[in-house]
């Protein structure tokens, strides 16, 4: 960056667009040919669809060549010279897309500004020079879009167009232009998101794995990879696909070629690919794990080697949003039950949320990272290094399976254990495993009063809260303004049916910057079983407002028997999502029959499809819904039984199993709210 001293003959920004406005007043008739392409346009139904035919004809018709020789840097050629070379610079595009446009009856401008300074004219005196692009802006539909007719690999509607950047400052040249506009795209955290999936697959230990994975690409970057894609060879694409696992997984292959999804109504592109990783998994002392990281949060954040600077810094992408999702499905032997969990970290910088499960022998691991400004200045340099750490530390980049949760059926099957067993045996080892971390004496503050709520909730998951209630206290007392420590101790309040005392935890562990879905998920939980439903049911629906994870389902289901049991009607678009996917992946068949989708009978088949500890598990859920249901229902006797089925299971570190003793003891049934 270097200082400069700027001089303007301009005395304002409208002084700039009357400079402007001659240049694209004169020959603008279009030329004969293009007669029968504007009456062609002119039967399309409706401006957007005009407007995205005129707009895809320059772009793939007329090809983008700049020359900036002399006049030819600022004034555009007529529409019917450039019609007749098949090529121009971006003003000869827009020059004849917005003649294009007008002969359509769409009201247009051409419109100034910076492409690789988006906000710079912001900072500078007025001067066309402030600008190096110019596009057209079109009222379509009574709605300012902003069309740039240099651009290839469009494809969509047109707030899925990546014309304008997150945000940018342009000037109108149009009648009453007296200022710069500030220029805001739509949907901009949408078009700006990059998501991936991958999904493991090992049928024993210490064996290849199969690994299918999908990464989508929206807005700018599906144009720029839609051309690509267009380009490569077999060969480019295969290393194209492998470049993000090669480091990570030595000796990856393909297995199979890989596809291109396309899909031009939402501007979107996605590569789904399937490789064979050479024994992912390994083995160290009490432990199995599998090695991952995003590959889209590599370079998310862009940290300097050196942190002392005297100017701002571009270190994220503006509005950029990362999704990720990994699965792995061990081999059947494994019996893990890890209720899901979350973190958080949430600074002026971005915010990152980190989810986990761990459900009979599958494992979920979901991660969303977004941009919350792009420029950091000098002095925040060594904060945000602390943060980006703090990346690494809430994503950790390992999967890992204890050897107590591997079933050892026996010979012959004899002594098999079964999965309660396991998992009690589990929760005991971790109880075990942390009182000698922390008698250690090597752990101190956050970390040490993480231990504490490690235990704190191992022994209430036992089925012994009051157990674990010392380690809470304890957390709280070594960290009372980390909000984790609330959370945990308001769990063990709520396990031992304190629910006023775990409602004021949660509430404050919100204000301390607590995960929150988590946090208004569980206050959700305490409000319920204190009567409050009408309460309870707005938690439930912040709760899924926080987040985008599968975890979503879960205070979905809560809050439609809640808004049920106080008479409430379903809203349109929880309805429309609880009915999408009534044969859908576990819990989704619990929500179609809550709202009448699916028949309680047809929910419980869905269930009993699958295998194993899954089965087992995901029973455990559904008995629990089914009795909210019957409840809503006025059943009360078919709801104790369902209750009765829950607490037989014997999960007891679920949420439906606690709750289910609630629904059976005194504090069974929550009342209405007063009407």
């Amino acid at each position: 960056m270097q200082r400069a001293l700027q001089f303007s003959e301009y005395a304002d920004w409208s002084a700039v667009a009357r400079w402007a406005e001659p240049l694209f007043a004169n020959g603008g008739a279009l030329p004969k040919e293009m007669h029968d392409l504007v009456e062609k346009l002119k039967q399309l139904p409706g401006e957007e669809a005009r407007a995205l035919a005129a707009l895809r004809w320059v772009q793939e018709e007329v090809r983008y060549f700049a020359v900036t020789l002399g006049e030819s840097s600022h004034r555009p050629n007529p529409p019917h010279v450039v019609v007749g070379r098949r090529f121009g610079d971006c003003k000869d595009k827009t020059f004849l897309l917005l003649t294009l446009l007008r002969e359509l009856g769409i009201e247009a401008h051409p419109l100034l500004v910076s492409q690789r300074y988006p906000k710079l004219p912001e900072k500078l005196l007025p001067t066309p020079l402030a600008f190096d692009h110019i596009m057209v802006r079109a009222k379509v539909d009574g709605q300012y879009r902003y069309l740039d007719g240099t651009r290839l690999g469009q494809r969509g509607r047109l707030t899925r167009r990546s014309a304008v950047a997150t945000e940018m400052a342009g000037l109108a040249v149009a009648p009453g232009a007296a200022s710069l506009a500030s220029i805001t795209a739509p949907e901009a955290r949408e078009l700006n998101t990059q998501t991936l999936n991958e999904h493991f697959t090992l049928t024993s230990f210490g064996s290849d794995a199969k690994l299918e994975t999908s990464i989508t690409w929206n807005g700018n970057d599906a144009e720029n990879i839609r051309i690509a894609a267009a380009q490569f060879t077999p060969e480019q694409l295969g290393k194209f696909a492998l470049s993000n696992y090669e480091r990570i997984y030595p000796g990856i292959e393909l297995a199979g070629v890989p596809t291109w999804q396309d899909d031009t109504e939402d501007n979107r592109m996605t590569l789904r690919a399937t490789y064979s990783v050479p024994k992912p998994a390994t083995e160290f002392g009490l432990e199995w794990g599998i090695r991952f990281f995003p590959a889209n949060l590599r370079g998310a954040v862009h940290v300097p080697p050196q942190l002392k600077r005297k100017f701002p810094l571009v270190a994220l992408g503006s509005s950029y949003q990362a999704k990720y999702e990994l699965t792995i499905d061990w081999p059947q032997s494994v019996a893990m039950a890890h209720d899901p969990s979350s973190k958080r970290v949430s600074n002026e910088f971005f915010n990152l949320d980190v989810t986990r499960s761990f459900r009979g022998n599958r494992a979920r691991v979901g991660v969303t990272f977004a941009a919350l400004t792009e420029v950091v200045q000098p002095e925040q340099l060594p904060r945000l290094m602390e943060e980006v750490k703090a990346i690494d530390q809430a994503v950790r980049g390992y999967v890992v399976v204890e050897k107590s949760a591997i079933k050892n059926d026996g010979l012959f099957g004899l002594g098999r254990k079964t999965l309660q067993e396991n998992l009690r045996k589990r929760l005991q080892d971790t109880v075990e495993r942390i009182g000698k971390t922390i008698a250690d004496g090597r752990l101190s503050g956050e970390d040490l009063a993480e231990a504490h709520c490690s235990r704190a909730e191992a022994l209430a998951d036992l089925g012994t809260p009051a157990d674990g209630q010392k380690d809470a206290e304890r957390a709280v007392q070594l960290a009372p303004q980390f909000g984790r420590t609330r959370q945990c101790r308001g769990n063990l309040y709520f396990n031992q049916g304190e629910f006023a005392k775990a409602e004021l935890d949660f509430s404050k562990a919100l204000a301390l910057g607590a995960n929150p879905f988590e946090t208004f998920y569980r206050r959700g939980h305490a409000r319920y079983y204190q009567g409050r439903t009408a309460e309870a049911a707005e938690d439930f629906a912040k709760a899924a407002a926080a987040t985008d994870s599968s975890r979503r389902v879960y205070a979905d289901l809560w809050r439609i028997w809640s808004l049920q049991r106080l008479g409430q009607a379903v809203p349109p678009d929880l309805d429309r999502q609880a009915r999408a996917e009534p044969q859908g992946e576990w819990p989704r068949p619990a929500l179609a029959m809550l709202v009448g989708a699916l028949s309680p009978e047809k929910m419980l088949a869905e269930v009993e499809k699958k295998t194993g500890d899954e089965r087992e598990l995901n029973m455990t859920e559904a008995l629990f819904y089914l009795g909210q249901q019957r409840l809503n229902q006025g059943q009360p006797t078919l709801a104790r039984t369902a209750f009765e089925q829950v607490r037989q299971k014997g999960i007891t570190m679920y949420i439906e199993h606690v709750a289910a003793g609630f629904e059976l003891g005194a504090k069974a049934v929550p009342a209405p709210d007063k009407k």
